[in-house]
């Protein structure tokens, strides 16, 4: 079973423990949030969207049992804000012939989340591998690389519903000639 707590207080803020909750979160700036206790070893907490404001790594968060006997444990890094809105710095390579068969390549840039797809002139390319927040790999099918030009990369955050502003240029190449014999007709 279950209780929540509706408001709390860490230390250095203002209020006092109520709602019947054991242990309060403690995130920095010790904002209130709404506590659950699951069972004695585990607390569940819905933080609130102010605390998403900017993107910043390893979020400390500390637990704080009210007196008697308690206090506030030490702070752990638990979780990191990411901007949602996935950025493309690189791409490699960024470039291919004409008429290449499948072409592997790697986007790198920041903030791509475990659902996001490279895109290609606005289209998802599938499969796209998600290796980390600051990497996708994408196969260009033969059909992207039928005709010579340039086309725009991008990435694309599915599950938060945000593209990148930006896009970095794949080119795709014409052969260069190569000559095999010349036959000069003579005409006198």
């Amino acid at each position: 079973m279950s209780s929540s707590a509706t408001a709390y207080y860490c230390p250095g803020t203002a209020g006092v423990p109520s709602g019947g909750a054991t242990a309060y979160i403690c995130p920095a700036g010790g904002a209130s949030n709404t506590v659950t206790t699951v069972d004695p070893a585990t607390l569940k907490v819905l933080v609130s969207a102010s605390e998403f404001t900017s993107p910043r790594a390893n979020v400390p968060i500390t637990l704080y049992n009210p007196d008697p006997g308690g206090g506030q444990s030490a702070a752990m890094s638990l979780f990191s804000v990411i901007d949602a809105t996935p950025v493309v710095s690189n791409i490699t390579p960024n470039s291919a012939s004409l008429g290449a068969g499948p072409t592997s390549f790697t986007v790198t840039g920041s903030s791509f989340d475990p659902s996001a797809v490279v895109t290609w002139d606005g289209a998802d390319l599938s499969p796209t591998t998600w290796n980390n927040y600051g990497s996708l790999t994408a196969t260009i099918p033969p059909a992207n690389l039928a005709v010579s030009g340039t086309h725009r990369v991008g990435a694309r955050n599915v599950q938060q519903g945000t593209q990148s502003a930006s896009s970095i240029t794949f080119t795709v190449n014409n052969p260069k000639p190569t000559l095999m014999s010349l036959d000069i007709p003579r005409s006198w």
